[in-house]
């Protein structure tokens, strides 16, 4: 399930989000990691994270290193909802608490953007 890091993506961001993609495994039918979603064969936006159960997609999920998701990123992911017609939760989660944790907490400590 992980994927290659990125010469622009920090240690800290890549890891994170990997441990975060095997914490989520369980819980969805399948989980991607940095999954562009397109319109019209121009990539809209790329998230850490895309979860899918029975219905589709059922949220996303940005980690947030050194700053959170951008206006401009939120606002892709905005416009591809009300587009597609189909809205879902946006979470970012901190690098940092998912690093600190020994195991997959009960809880995962998150902020809803959408």
């Amino acid at each position: 399930m992980k994927t290659e890091r990125s010469n622009k993506e920090s240690y800290k961001h890549y890891s994170a989000k990997n441990v975060l993609a095997e914490w989520l495994t369980g819980d969805y039918l399948r989980v991607d990691i940095e999954s562009p979603f397109c319109m019209e064969g121009t990539v809209l936006f790329v998230p850490d994270i895309s979860c899918y159960d029975e219905k589709g997609l059922s949220c996303i999920w940005e980690v947030e290193h050194k700053s959170g998701v951008t206006g401009l990123k939120l606002g892709m992911i905005q416009y591809y909802q009300h587009a597609s017609g189909h809205y879902f939760p946006v979470y970012e989660i901190s690098a940092d608490y998912i690093l600190r944790q020994t195991s997959k907490p009960k809880k995962i400590l998150k902020c809803q953007m959408t």
